[in-house]
């Protein structure tokens, strides 16, 4: 098979043949082949344990959410990734940490929401029309609560 994609782009490179009708053939084998594996994966891998050795891989590491054991996802956003809790009952989210979830810590000196009371995340993130991400406040009640306050780092002083 190879051998026969090679012999289409050499056509390709001599202008005898176009490269979307190459590339659509190509996606069209690749497609039948990924939906013939998904379709037989359950005989094929009793058949070959070779086949259920790489699937078993092929699944990844599993996380288990921080607050219900559920599975975690990871999850591309647009300030970067974190990770889902896929549990429609939990729904927590954590931060990204070199591909592994993080546990989120609470500061213990974390102000109280002015909308409903409970203690206030520290997080980061860029406020529309800026450039940077800054620290600020988020309500650990969100999404049902949207209560922000602005971070104001303490300053320490040398004698």
């Amino acid at each position: 098979m190879t051998a026969a994609w090679e012999q289409q782009l050499e056509k390709i490179a001599a202008g005898e043949a176009r490269m979307t009708t190459f590339m659509e053939q190509i996606t069209g084998w690749v497609s039948t082949m990924v939906t013939t594996v998904k379709t037989n994966a359950e005989q094929l891998t009793q058949q070959d344990s070779g086949l259920k050795a790489a699937f078993a891989d092929a699944k990844g590491t599993t996380h288990p959410c921080f607050t219900c054991g559920s599975p975690l996802k990871r999850i591309k956003g647009k300030n970067g990734f974190f990770w889902g809790c896929q549990s429609p009952s939990c729904k927590k989210t954590f931060p990204d940490n070199r591909g592994k979830p993080q546990q989120r810590t609470e500061p213990e000196d974390g102000p109280d929401c002015p909308d409903c009371g409970k203690t206030m995340r520290l997080r980061s993130g860029k406020a529309p029309g800026k450039t940077r991400a800054t620290k600020f406040w988020g309500c650990s009640g969100y999404p049902e609560c949207k209560g922000r306050l602005p971070y104001k780092r303490k300053r320490t002083t040398t004698a």
